[in-house]
């Protein structure tokens, strides 16, 4: 008969006359069916560790109840399922595992004369180690390998908590894969023009500019990059963090301090007539105040565009930087009407090393003030452009706000109605973003880029509001909405103890590999088999463990009986067995 090995045994009525020792440990399919289910669980552990570090972490997943059970896009609730079912099949493996070691190392250990009876229920059971033996180097290497591989078991036991706190949902937004199309409003050469003469359409659309440019108006400020802004209004719903192809104003702007003396325009600075469209508050006088000055009094006939076009040019720009006021002193002296105005500014800094322009106030015909201005020469471009992939965000219940990277390339910037009429806004606007207190943040020992920031996001509300009066035609447009979803972040600090910890077992199993191909003690492969394959019945009827006959726990006096061992005589004796007879280790200890 292969692969078993035949042992007379004593004849008796019913029962065969010899014992079958089965060889089902030996052989490579046996091998493996004896170590699968630790091949399984290493491969589980490492597994659920790629996927949770690469097809987890980083990731976005919706949130709420999933329509059905299979989903294409994964709910956050469907992978939280699919982590504690996986933890909770390597945790089966680890319960399989732990129990076949357990009983391999009850092997070892009978085979070594190193277990009593109290020792072998409780490692069978609660996997508890053995008390260390100290009497030879032989008993304490034993013992002490017997320790480390019980205490190896637990570990991976009580793994699982560490790998489920390891994932952080924090809430976050996503691009819908479907985008949604509407329209948008867009101005063309039929727009009703003729509104500009109405004194109360250009003040709406003043007013309507500078309550836009209070929205989020740090990108004009930060950005060390071309930033396009565009306010508009939509009955489409769009949420916060979507992104939308949207036509949107282009302003590029380039500054140089000039003395005031080289351009007549300079004379006009702090005077709204040559600055203002709507006249809303001509006396108003604050810091930082910046306009666009004109050589005439502005004209809605003048004004109104005969063709689209990009604007390409210069223009003068003035910036209130100082107010030197009679009742104020001025490096310990009065200032006068001669006074010149002051090199530095208490909201600006130091000043670029040019001329100033003063405006003189007069109360009753007594001099009462000067203000002073900086005057710079701008160039100017000004037009439309197609942005893609602009982030937007609601504002108001129908209002919304985008905002577009510039990408620059041939072409790009093209021809626009309203430039023209946007720059002329400009002033107005951005006399009301000061007075609103907008811009008040950025006024801080930079001039050149508070400047250039308030023009831009003055040009980029004026334009807005005047798109919003006078658009008379619509344009499509795509936005991908944004959908509320968790992101999944994993501390990997966390995952590789959780890994460690499951390692723990694989080395455990080493151990006790190699400690069975040492001493070549069979592979237990089912634990209950090997159970039922004890014989104990000569521990049982030893004096020394007389309350084990018929028992079904270890009592106390049970606790105190000597160490076992395996007998050589598998099948033989007075007792016909065909099971693993085991004895006491003494040789003194009696059998009654």
């Amino acid at each position: 008969m292969n692969n078993q090995t035949r042992y007379q045994a004593v004849e008796s009525e019913g029962l065969p006359n010899e014992c079958v020792l089965c060889a089902d440990d030996s052989g490579t399919c046996n091998i493996f069916k004896a170590w699968v289910f630790f091949l399984l669980h290493f491969v589980a552990c490492i597994l659920l560790f790629v996927i949770m570090t690469n097809r987890v972490d980083g990731h976005t997943f919706k949130t709420g109840s999933p329509p059905s059970l299979v989903t294409s896009d994964l709910y956050q609730i469907q992978v939280t399922g699919l982590i504690s079912f996986a933890l909770v099949i390597i945790r089966l493996l680890v319960c399989s595992c732990s129990a076949l070691l357990a009983w391999r190392t009850i092997f070892i250990l009978l085979d070594k004369e190193m277990i009593t009876l109290t020792e072998l229920a409780h490692l069978a059971y609660y996997h508890f180690p053995i008390i260390p033996r100290g009497g030879s180097s032989f008993q304490l290497f034993w013992s002490c390998w017997a320790v480390a591989v019980v205490v190896l078991l637990w570990p991976p036991g009580f793994a699982a908590p560490v790998a489920n706190s390891s994932v952080a949902w924090i809430p976050s937004t996503r691009s819908s894969n479907t985008p949604a199309s509407f329209s948008i409003g867009t101005v063309s050469k039929s727009s009703d023009w003729g509104a500009l003469v109405e004194p109360e359409m250009r003040t709406r659309v003043v007013v309507n500019a500078a309550l836009m440019a209070d929205k989020n108006p740090v990108y004009a400020f930060n950005s060390t990059q071309l930033l396009l802004r565009r306010y508009f209004s939509s009955t489409q719903k769009i949420t916060a963090n979507s992104t939308i192809n949207i036509t949107v104003p282009y302003f590029d702007v380039r500054l140089s301090w000039i003395d005031p003396a080289s351009d007549n325009r300079s004379q006009h600075a702090g005077d709204p007539v040559y600055s203002d469209v709507a006249n809303l508050m001509s006396g108003v006088r604050n810091y930082g105040s910046v306009a666009v000055l004109r050589n005439n009094k502005w004209n809605s006939t003048e004004a109104t565009p005969r063709a689209a076009g990009i604007f390409s040019g210069t223009k003068l720009v003035s910036i209130q930087v100082n107010t030197l006021r009679i009742e104020e002193e001025l490096d310990g002296v009065a200032p006068n009407i001669n006074t010149t105005c002051p090199t530095r500014s208490p909201m600006f800094g130091p000043l670029p090393e040019v001329s100033q322009h003063g405006k003189d106030w007069y109360v009753i015909g007594k001099w009462t003030a000067k203000d002073c201005f900086l005057v710079a020469e701008a160039s100017i471009t000004a037009g439309k452009y197609k942005g893609t992939d602009c982030e937007v965000s609601p504002t108001d219940a129908n209002d919304y706000v985008a905002t577009c990277n510039f990408k620059s390339s041939p072409g790009v910037v093209e021809e626009d109605w309203i430039s023209g009429l946007a720059l002329d806004f400009m002033s107005e606007t951005m006399k009301n973003i000061v007075m609103l207190d907008v811009t008040h943040p950025w006024m801080q020992n930079n001039l050149a880029k508070y400047t250039t920031g308030t023009l831009t996001l003055a040009y980029h509300a004026a334009w807005s509001a005047l798109m919003n009066r006078l658009g008379n035609a619509s344009e499509p447009t795509t936005a991908r909405i944004a959908e509320s979803v968790v992101l999944a972040t994993v501390n990997y600090t966390r995952m590789w103890i959780w890994l460690a910890m499951n390692a723990m077992l694989t080395t455990s199993a080493l151990m006790v590999a190699v400690a069975q191909t040492v001493r070549k003690t069979r592979t237990v492969r089912d634990t209950n088999m090997v159970a039922l394959a004890m014989d104990l019945s000569e521990v049982m009827h030893s004096a020394h463990a007389s309350e084990l006959s018929g028992a079904v726990s270890l009592s106390k006096e049970n606790h105190r009986v000597e160490r076992l061992k395996w007998t050589d005589d598998y099948g033989k004796g007075e007792n016909h067995t065909c099971r693993h007879r085991v004895v006491f280790a003494e040789s003194n200890v009696n059998v009654q």
